[in-house]
């Protein structure tokens, strides 16, 4: 299956958060589709999104999904939606399912301001262009990083 339009993947995370009751703001909204997108890199060696990453000041970012959902303010109140008014949508695969589920129950009670210091610490594909903002993370180094990070917890590390 090709890779998704990342602003569907991220109204996969919105709808989540508004069925849980949870209040969603834009910083946590891109690193969970950055998350996502790595964590199935690592896991499966397919993107789940199609989009590109840049780095950022505060870390990876898809711009993508942030000029999607920054018109809304800092707090997400709906879906992104396309040109015909309809929310970006796609159906994932098992696999992919299972890693987006995975990443919104791991980090949803992450502040917004741990999320950003998970993703931009030592030797993560954002730190290799610190002090560049706006620059392309290459999806290799995304999924050299995520890969190691698989390889870590399957042998019990952390």
């Amino acid at each position: 299956m090709p890779s998704h339009d990342s602003r569907a993947i991220a109204n996969i995370f919105v709808e989540k958060a508004q069925s849980a009751g949870a209040r969603l703001t834009i910083m946590p909204l891109v690193k969970y589709v950055y998350l996502a997108h790595g964590w199935t890199l690592g896991y499966t060696d397919k993107p789940l999104i199609k989009d590109h990453v840049e780095a950022w000041m505060l870390g990876p970012v898809v711009p993508v999904v942030y000029e999607a959902f920054r018109p809304q303010g800092v707090i997400i109140k709906d879906k992104a939606k396309g040109l015909l008014g309809k929310p970006y949508a796609t159906t994932l695969d098992e696999d992919e399912d299972e890693i987006v589920n995975l990443v919104y129950d791991r980090y949803r009670d992450i502040s917004p301001y741990q999320l950003s210091a998970l993703t931009h610490g030592e030797n993560t594909p954002w730190s290799k262009y610190r002090g560049q903002h706006f620059h392309t993370i290459r999806p290799e180094e995304i999924q050299e990083y995520y890969r190691e990070r698989v390889r870590r917890l399957q042998n019990g590390g952390g």
